[in-house]
């Protein structure tokens, strides 16, 4: 009997400490997956000219800047990302792979005032 109730305990343990797992993962959100989607370099300069004050702004480069200096300024998250660093954590790690001169562009007007 005794062993029963353990084994209940321990399965009962396991399985919510994966329903946590579950839980706790971020999905990616239909702005962000729209984004990443249609990143190329013109869309791409559009936005970065928003962000750094050197052109007019639409809706998904409001959105950027208003994200811009943090992505520039703060350390790495790690583990503890809320599900916003998450998402964008995808935009720049993007940039930073297939747009790097752009992404040079918003690091340079952000990082004397981190």
């Amino acid at each position: 009997m005794k062993s029963l109730l353990l084994a209940i305990a321990i399965f009962a343990a396991i399985d919510f400490g994966l329903s946590m797992n579950v839980k706790n993962k971020c999905k990616i959100e239909s702005r962000v997956k729209l984004i990443l989607k249609t990143m190329n370099e013109n869309t791409v300069a559009a936005v970065v000219d928003c962000v750094v004050g050197k052109g007019e702004c639409d809706p998904t480069g409001e959105e950027i800047k208003v994200h811009a200096k943090d992505a520039v300024c703060s350390g790495r998250c790690g583990r503890d990302c809320t599900c916003e660093q998450i998402q964008i954590r995808l935009i720049v790690r993007k940039m930073k792979l297939e747009y790097n001169d752009q992404w040079l562009r918003v690091e340079n007007n952000f990082k004397y005032i981190c």
